[in-house]
């Protein structure tokens, strides 16, 4: 398992918000991410051992661009 906490930068606090945010985005493009921790701004990533290079790949796409857009 690997996980990716969100703290705003300004304030440093926990950023729940954006990582509904990720998470709805990176969904409209087929990719389930899980929320997680104690302020739920934590996105854990579940992905099997044998998945694919190629869907692998994609699915750090449609990441990215949730986190960018």
């Amino acid at each position: 398992m690997v996980a990716v906490e969100f703290i705003d930068p300004q304030t440093g606090e926990p950023s729940p918000e954006f990582t509904k945010l990720v998470q709805e985005r990176a969904l409209a493009e087929g990719v389930l991410l899980l929320s997680c921790g104690v302020y739920g701004n934590v996105i854990r990533f579940l992905y099997p051992l044998t998945i694919p290079e190629k869907q692998f790949q994609q699915a750090l796409e449609v990441i990215r661009r949730a986190l960018t857009e």
